[in-house]
């Protein structure tokens, strides 16, 4: 059998970003969200994703940073430029990259410190606002900094959260046989599937909407309007009926992390 941890990121970013993992948990194969606890739209995102906790539809997680890779949205540490000042930029929000990050002046210990106080306000901030985080993701690969990977796993630890990093991914299939287009990931998706070997694997994405909110979306390499179909495109992953059928007729068990 074929276990998948279904996990949505990037909630709390926009509102298009939290429309759309309601929709695929709703109406497709979605079954965990992990939010950004500094995101601009983070209150959206208690708001609408909590009929869906309450539900158990959907897992919450915390989707633990110390970057903004973006020129819009951005967003900043929980805690405070003051009280984290390895962490911020010039504006007072964190670095794009974690290169970038491990540029500055401080001491690696008072960077990897300073971290794993944000991450610890972070999620004080989701449970405030009603939010029963379950797990600890990394948002931009943030374990990568030395230390930081054995601290979220002992505030996981600490907090009864789950903290899963080493989850295996699906394969990639094959390229010949055109059974998938390069910039379709639902039909990707399949194909993946297809191939895969009985085991427990990890399939995560960035659902938003192709809307006016995500046409303002740039940054990291992504002109305004580049953004919005690409994310779209990750959103149809979860919910297109092509992957509902299949994940249904081939007997797919979709997990929530609370369920690892």
């Amino acid at each position: 059998m074929i276990r998948l941890v279904t996990r949505g990121d990037d909630a709390g970013s926009s509102k298009s970003a939290n429309r759309a993992i309601h929709a695929a948990a709703k109406k497709g194969i979605l079954r965990n969200a992990s939010v950004l606890a500094p995101g601009p739209s983070v209150n959206h995102a208690a708001k609408v994703l909590g009929g869906l906790v309450k539900s158990g539809e959907i897992c919450v997680g915390l989707h633990a940073t110390a970057t903004c890779e973006w020129e819009w949205p951005v967003w900043g540490p929980v805690l405070g430029a003051d009280d984290v000042p390895s962490l911020v930029d010039e504006r007072g929000l964190f670095h794009r990259t974690l290169e970038k990050l491990s540029e500055g002046d401080a001491p690696a210990g008072k960077v990897r410190a300073d971290i794993l106080a944000e991450v610890a306000a972070q999620l004080d901030r989701l449970r405030s606002l009603g939010l029963p985080v379950k797990y600890i993701d990394e948002h931009m690969g943030l374990g990568r900094i030395e230390g930081v990977g054995d601290g979220l796993a002992r505030i996981a630890k600490r907090e009864g959260l789950v903290f899963r990093p080493g989850l295996d991914h699906l394969p990639q299939p094959p390229a010949e046989g055109g059974e998938f287009e390069e910039d379709d990931n639902a039909s990707r998706l399949i194909a993946a599937l297809g191939c895969a070997a009985p085991g427990t694997y990890l399939v995560a994405g960035h659902p938003a909407f192709d809307d006016d909110e995500m046409a303002r979306c740039h940054g990291a390499g992504k002109a305004e309007g580049e953004v919005g179909p690409a994310r779209d495109a990750e959103r149809l992953m979860f919910m297109r009926e092509d992957v509902v059928a299949w994940c249904r007729d081939n007997d797919i068990r979709l997990l929530r992390y609370d369920e690892l």
